[in-house]
């Protein structure tokens, strides 16, 4: 798994361990959370989806963020999976993270 943020993680049990602990340290903190689909598409052996997703936590102004994720399949199972985004995201992600982010309890 390529988490998008120089990260590889190997293993069924890693990737899920990094997908709980970034469950538990950002998506529970907020009040909500609303993700969209904005495009996929499906070959053989690939799914690869873009999406969206605004936070949203009283007090505070609303965090949107996207990228691009790409799950490749081999026997009907997840071989390769990576999350890809634009640098204006993460810049955008990172200041609200700095701005807000300690008010996030």
């Amino acid at each position: 798994y390529l988490p998008g943020n120089g990260q590889t993680l190997n293993g069924r049990e890693k990737v899920i361990a990094y997908l709980r602990d970034n469950v538990n340290k950002i998506d529970r903190r907020f009040d909500s959370r609303t993700p969209s689909l904005v495009d996929a598409a499906i070959t053989d052996n690939q799914f690869k989806l873009t999406w969206r997703a605004e936070y949203k936590k009283e007090g505070l102004p609303d965090l949107v963020i996207g990228g691009l994720e790409i799950a490749t399949f081999e026997d009907g199972r997840i071989v390769h999976l990576e999350d890809i985004y634009e640098p204006e995201v993460v810049a955008g992600f990172e200041w609200w993270m700095s701005e807000y982010g300690d008010r996030l309890v």
